[in-house]
């Protein structure tokens, strides 16, 4: 497909309305932004594997149950 009709048109603004400022446009999408935190636990956890721990992760309580021939 070609976009030549439209490649260069100017970007369309609404009149009589602001631009939203970064700030503002950002704000609108932290709602997605469910990991807080999670970065902050994998470098903790990979700091602990790295200096030698040994820990066990307990997937027991978990809610998934995979089919015997998965593994």
């Amino acid at each position: 497909m070609k976009y030549d009709e439209i490649i260069n048109l100017p970007h369309f603004h609404a009149p009589g309305r602001a631009y939203m400022s970064n700030h503002d446009r950002a704000a609108q999408f932290a709602p997605y932004k469910s990991l807080v935190g999670y970065e902050q636990l994998i470098e903790e956890k990979s700091e602990d594997i790295l200096a030698g721990g040994n820990e066990v992760i307990d997937y027991s309580d978990s809610q998934e149950e995979f089919p015997e021939d998965f593994v």
